[in-house]
């Protein structure tokens, strides 16, 4: 495969703030199995279609962009996280010589 035939296209873009409470609103009509999920009512298909949904409005830009991670986490649910990959990104870094922290990974 030649590597101009990579798409560089980002995949599992995050949602818009309002499109992100829209789905977890959207959620309550899909039964999915997920550990400590609740729903109203299973629809069928439902999850299918509230996905293709979602996406498409995400897709035009109407509702705002991907919040950050402190947004949607909290500061100190991604500072644990940070804390919790710090030494090991950086032994990542350190064996590949990738530059982890210039992309935004704590190191």
């Amino acid at each position: 495969m030649a590597l101009d035939a990579v798409s560089l296209q980002p995949r599992n873009v995050s949602y818009s703030l309002p499109i992100v409470r829209l789905a977890r609103l959207l959620n309550r009509f899909t039964y999915r199995t997920v550990n400590d999920k609740r729903y109203w009512i299973d629809l069928p298909r439902w999850y299918s279609i509230r996905r293709h949904l979602l996406e498409s409005l995400n897709g035009t830009g109407w509702l705002g962009r991907t919040p950050s991670a402190e947004v949607l986490l909290g500061e100190g649910e991604v500072r644990e996280i940070e804390d919790r990959f710090r030494s090991s990104n950086r032994a990542l870094a350190d064996h590949t010589r990738l530059p982890l922290g210039e992309l935004g990974y704590p190191v």
